[in-house]
């Protein structure tokens, strides 16, 4: 999961807490209200992927919340969890009446609930990408509608075999699977998991999914790890590029050779590799291009840029 919205409703602030935290794991963004009006406030603003939703709260209870979300067309399929305290089967069977996904008994075990909010974003996501259509409909779309982290996990809950194609800003790459599983990926001149991870970072674009049925992709099998591991690397990647960035005048900036580091290198033999890196930085390339261009992944790449910016090595164009 990531990128998806999901609405905790809880006057206890503790517990509303306490879920937020856990919902990190997820990688989703977690909207809070803490009664009955605030919630139906976020839910028409926001309209979030998922709502957490206590019963017993002041001004409005969460069984009210429910039926006037459902009777807004805005608002009417977003999934409903109900987390409270009333157990008895009554009141199980009202809150399933009202068109709730899960309920869920206080006190809870709370990795319990992360499995549960899990499976009901995981169904959300495929009924969406499928569109009410059958099995082999087409899997196109935008990434800002389906993030390509749930894409990911909905091929790999699909079991599909083909070729998943990513364009953006007038760039492309392509991520290829079998029974579900990604075997391969390009983009530019990165290939493999390296290509996989700068896709990962791409939140804006098309995607298409051309369908090869039980045929494999052409070409033998260049990536080995599963895809919840390419995932979980793919992120916490994200996380550290996200933090060198800060430290990095803007990615658009162009950089050049400092005089300090043209005196350092003067009259030195470089490796062939850190002779053809320093050689991006012409003044006429942004940071993303040398990124692009280096032919390393893009947060060996930063990592790089970030060294010799710091240390004085590389100015502003």
């Amino acid at each position: 999961m990531a990128g998806e919205k999901v609405l905790v409703v809880d006057d206890e602030p503790l517990i509303a807490q306490m879920l937020t935290d856990r919902l990190q794991e997820l990688y989703v963004d977690v909207l809070r209200a803490s009664n009955g009006v605030e919630a139906l406030e976020m839910a028409w603003a926001h309209v979030p992927d998922l709502i957490l939703l206590d019963v017993m709260m002041p001004k409005i209870d969460g069984f009210e919340v429910a039926k006037i979300l459902k009777e807004n067309p805005r608002t009417a399929t977003i999934p409903i969890i109900f987390l409270t305290a009333l157990s008895q089967v009554k009141d199980k069977v009202r809150g399933l009446q009202l068109g709730a996904e899960d309920y869920v008994t206080k006190p809870f075990h709370f990795d319990e609930l992360l499995v549960r909010v899990r499976k009901v974003l995981r169904k959300s996501e495929a009924e969406k990408s499928e569109q009410g259509g059958a099995t082999g409909a087409a899997v196109k779309g935008k990434l800002r509608d389906m993030s390509l982290v749930n894409l990911i996990q909905f091929l790999e809950l699909e079991r599909k075999t083909g070729i998943l194609s990513i364009t953006a800003e007038g760039r492309s790459g392509h991520l290829y699977f079998q029974d579900g599983r990604i075997i391969n990926a390009v983009q530019g001149i990165l290939r493999g998991e390296a290509a996989i991870y700068r896709l990962l970072g791409w939140t804006d674009g098309d995607f298409d999914l051309e369908s090869l049925g039980t045929a494999a992709p052409s070409g033998p099998p260049q990536v080995t790890a599963g895809n919840q591991a390419l995932i979980m690397e793919g992120l916490r990647r994200l996380d550290e590029m996200g933090r060198l960035t800060k430290q990095l005048p803007p990615l658009t900036t162009r950089l050049k050779p400092s005089s300090r580091l043209k005196q350092i290198l003067q009259g030195k033999k470089l490796a062939g590799d850190l002779e053809r890196f320093l050689g991006l930085f012409t003044g006429s390339r942004d940071i993303h291009a040398v990124i692009d261009e280096s032919g390393l992944d893009d947060l060996k790449a930063l990592e790089n840029v970030h060294k010799l910016y710091t240390k004085g090595m590389l100015e502003k164009a």
